[in-house]
């Protein structure tokens, strides 16, 4: 079975808004012809960016300013489910639409579909006479490791994808050494870049 990935970034209160932020950069839409490694950094960095904000409101929905709720409306029974205001997120819909903005409907499926395949508590999701209600305790899990950007390879590209790896690094403030590789698969359409998949292999298995 599939599992959920564990990346993850502490919540601040402007990653909602910065999931639909527009790059600041042109990024390339035309693949015809193949990219340079700087166009693929920036087309991996938007994307990461993107994913990493969409994770976060999934994993810290309750941190200020992510998920607008009202903790006085509940579940009969479950009162620790909160009822979504967010206008955004009525239905659990609502939510897989918004995070298709980020990520492509294949990688929602693969590791989110625990969120939106089924009406089970243990998700932290709800829905409830229509409307979407999230458990106030569900939080995500961090890490400290970060990517070295200029150590970015193109391992293919496509008329509509492209697929990198990158060095990942442990950084904790004492130590920064190889941690692994992460191979990251980018899909475009309609000009809007998303995460398709994801995999990681740690510096024993790449040797």
């Amino acid at each position: 079975a599939s599992s959920q990935p564990t990346e993850s970034v502490p919540p601040t209160a402007s990653s909602s808004a910065a999931i639909t932020t527009l790059p600041t950069i042109p990024l390339p839409t035309d693949l015809s012809q193949p990219l340079t490694q700087e166009q693929a950094i920036a087309v991996a960095k938007h994307v990461m960016d993107r994913a990493a904000n969409m994770f976060t409101l999934l994993s810290f929905p309750t941190f200020p300013s992510l998920v607008e709720m009202d903790e006085s409306q509940t579940i009969p029974g479950e009162p620790d489910f909160w009822l979504v205001t967010d206008e955004r997120f009525r239905t659990k819909a609502d939510l897989r639409a918004y995070t298709e903005t980020a990520y492509t409907p294949a990688y929602v499926d693969k590791y989110f579909s625990h969120i939106f395949n089924e009406n089970d508590k243990d998700s932290g999701f709800l829905e409830y006479n229509g409307r979407l209600y999230i458990d106030s305790h569900l939080g995500g899990i961090g890490n400290m490791t970060t990517l070295k950007w200029e150590s970015l390879r193109i391992l293919s590209q496509e008329e509509d994808s492209l697929t990198i790896e990158i060095d990942r690094y442990l950084d904790d403030g004492k130590i920064y050494e190889i941690s692994g590789i992460d191979t990251y698969s980018m899909k475009i359409t309609e000009n809007i870049w998303r995460l398709d998949n994801k995999s990681s292999k740690s510096v024993n298995d790449a040797e």
